[in-house]
This record gives C-alpha cells, structure tokens and sequence, in this order.
C-alpha cells in the first residue's frame, strides 16, 4: 500500500513538473514568436517569417502538451481502469502532426516566392528599430542606418528602383553623378557585357544640379532617405560650385567623384594625381561642412597615395573602387563595342581588385571606408567589411537584381545574428591571418 501511494505521489509530482515548464516554455515561445513574425513581415524575410510560424507552432503544441498531460493527471475510472495515462502519447502524436503542417505552411510559401519571383522585402522604420543596435554605422560624420548604399550611376536617384525598394530602408542612397550643367553623355553604344560583368562608358550623362535640387531630393526627402550626392565637375571650380549649389538642399553627405574613367576632363583625369587630388579635395573641403567622400580610382599605380593624399586634403572617408579601364571587341566586325573603345568594368570580376584596395587603404588611412566593386549578395558584403570597409555600395548587381540591396541587409542582419555578433562594426577590419 504504501508503495502503491508512494508510486502515485512521484506521477503526480512529474507532471505537475512538467505542467510548470510547459506553463513557461509556452509564454516564452509566444513572446519570441510575435518578435519573430513581426520582424519578418515588416522587413519581408522569409525565413524570420518561417522561424516566426515555427515559434507559433511550438507554443500550439506547449497547449496541445497541458491539455495531454491535464487528462493524463486523472485518476482511473470506469471507462479507463489502467489510468489516462495513453493520452499523453496521443499529445505527442498530435505535436509531431502540428509540425508537420507547419513544415508545409514555411515551405510552400517559399515555393510560391520562388516559382513567382516576388520578393517584396523592405526594411521599415520599425524592423530599424529592431536592427539599430546590430547594423548602423557611422560613415565619415554619416550615419547609416545599415552599412548599405548603392554605387553612383547604378541606382539614378532612386525613383526608377521604387516599385522594387523602399529606400528608406537603405543605409543611403547614393545619386548619379551630378554636375552644374547638364552633360550628354559620351556616344552609343557605351554598354557591354562581359563574362562575370560589364562595362559601361556612360559618361555621367546627368540633367544638372537645378533638376536634382528640383525633381530628384525632394522625392528622396518624401521617403525620408539618407542621401549622399555624387559630385562630378570637369575642372575644380566645377565641382565647388555643384557643392555650393546643394548647401540649402535635403543632402547629408557627398561622394566626389574623381574617379571616372569615361571622361575627357575631370574625374579620373584627377584622381590618378596626388597634386589635382589634393587641390580639388581641399576646395571641396572649404566649400561644406558636410561630410566629404572621395572616390578613388583603382586605375593607378598605389591606390594608398592617393587614399592619403585625399585624407590630407580634408576627406572624412573615401570609396573604392570605381571601374577598371577595360575594353571589349566585337571580332565580327573588328571593331570595338563601345563607341569610346573603352569603358569602365565593373560586376564580380573586379571583386577581388577591389577586395584588395579596400584592404590596403584600411592600412593606410584611419578613415572610413565605403568598399564597392562587384558585391551581389551578404557575403559579398561582409568580406568588405571584414577587409576594412565600414559600409557597402551595391553596384551592377541592381541591373542584375533590383531587389539585391534589401536582401544584402536582410541577409547581413542573419550574419550577425549566426555568428552573435552585436555590433556589425566589430567586423570592420577584423580579418584573420
């Protein structure tokens, strides 16, 4: 008898036990389930979705598993003289069932994604909220929301990308290179693939100043983006009177552009000097307090003197690389493809140039670093950053894919959260030997 009680007090005691941790496990998978969904559904990450689904589906079976255990508990009785005790199997099997239609939920609306080729993700002020601590940083006197932008020339000022990208949810969007007055362009055809890329000899074919203060900012400060403006001149008064003009305008930082090579006067016909580099920068310098991006040109012999030159002069932080000088022929009709004969060439083929120069300028300047050349996916984005870079720009993989920004935030937001990384500047020059 004594034993027949004593067994009786264990039962009930297991699963009073287990009543309490389920009791718990259930609050605590409803509180992550709902930050779970609701990430995933304002930044549209499917997978933060998927795992929000799988919390909801565990907390539907912490009930499933109290009410099991709830009937098991009952004493035998006419109908079940061995007892309840079968129903906390049942409880398990109707679980595991659970499981099942949640697997199938996750994975048929990832099928339907991937057989439509939606994808809607955009990062919201409140998904900010939530990644603010893990992803901003701060470019040269810039805050960034997200260590993401787009490369000038790839992105216009945004409009054409809208259907596709909230910009708001950029770390900021870079403008096409803008001058005074507006330029044509060089001659067509100036586009022509290559294996792995492209190259372009667009020739910052732009409307000028007056339309982007008039059209372009105003749009951009509607949606309340982060704007740098990309600042282009054939000769240095050009580029401070571009400056000067945009001094009462929406703009938070400007990149300038000494680096292209699809020009006859300025640009990279600058760059590639350390004399004009600190002339024009130093100008530059004077005309704002702005924060002040020089883009270099990789198209030199020592990328570092000119990355000290343009520090020395007075930039806050520089980007690297604009394209590579390249050429492309057409043996059919012996002739070049481009109407210039060369162009700039950009995509992943120059990933591992520009991969370098990033990490040779972080050695030698104690600026930021906005690393560009070829970047396509997170990964991409992330070995910038572990090369020295302290933000990203997206370049020739938007024409590839108008929605690569987003998913590259998206996908660098889960870097960090596999590898507990609370602070993406902790990968800022953290490479490894």
């Amino acid at each position: 008898m004594a034993k027949a009680l004593a067994t009786k007090n264990a039962v009930s005691e297991r699963m009073r036990s287990i009543r309490r941790v389920l009791w718990i496990v259930l609050f605590l998978n409803l509180a992550v389930a709902a930050a779970k969904y609701v990430y995933g559904a304002m930044s549209g990450s499917a997978s933060m979705q998927a795992d929000g689904i799988h919390s909801v589906f565990d907390s539907a079976g912490n009930v499933v598993g109290l009410v099991g255990i709830a009937i098991a508990s009952r004493p035998a009785d006419e109908g079940h003289p061995y007892g309840h005790a079968k129903f906390e199997t049942y409880a398990s099997l109707l679980i595991g069932v659970l499981l099942l239609l949640a697997a199938f939920e996750v994975g048929s609306s990832a099928v339907g994604k991937l057989m439509s080729g939606v994808y809607t993700a955009e990062v919201t002020p409140i998904s900010f909220v939530v990644m603010v601590g893990t992803l901003a940083v701060n470019l040269g006197g810039l805050a960034m929301k997200n260590p993401v932008t787009v490369a000038s020339g790839t992105f216009a000022a945004g409009r054409e990308y809208g259907d596709f990208v909230d910009v708001e949810s950029l770390g900021a969007v870079t403008t096409k290179g803008v001058s005074l007055n507006g330029w044509e362009g060089n001659a067509t055809p100036r586009i022509a693939e290559t294996p792995s890329g492209m190259l372009n000899s667009i020739g910052l074919q732009n409307p000028g100043v007056a339309h982007l203060k008039q059209v372009d900012l105003p749009w951009l400060q509607e949606r309340d983006a982060t704007v740098i403006v990309n600042v282009s001149g054939h000769s240095f008064d050009e580029y401070v009177q571009v400056i000067e003009a945009l001094e009462d305008a929406p703009v938070d930082a400007y990149e300038v552009n000494i680096s292209c090579p699809n020009v006859d006067a300025g640009g990279m016909t600058i760059g590639t000097c350390t004399d004009s580099v600190e002339a024009v920068v130093s100008r530059c310098r004077a005309a704002t307090k702005r924060p002040l991006i020089v883009k270099l040109t990789p198209n030199v012999t020592d990328v570092t003197e000119i990355a000290r030159a343009a520090v020395s002069a007075g930039a806050d932080a520089l980007s690297l690389i604009n394209t590579l000088m390249g050429m492309a022929i057409d043996a059919e009709r012996r002739r070049p493809q481009l109407a210039r004969g060369v162009g700039g060439l950009s995509g992943p083929a120059v990933k591992p140039v520009a991969l370098r120069m990033v990490w040779e300028c972080h050695k030698a300047v104690d600026v930021p670093l906005l690393g560009m050349g070829g970047i396509s996916n997170a990964v991409d984005a992330v070995e910038f950053m572990l090369a020295g870079a302290t933000a990203v720009a997206v370049g020739t993989a938007n024409f590839v894919n108008p929605h690569a920004t987003v998913e590259i935030i998206d996908g660098m937001a889960q870097y960090c959260e596999r590898h507990g990384i609370d602070d993406v500047q902790d990968l800022i020059g953290a490479l490894e030997w």
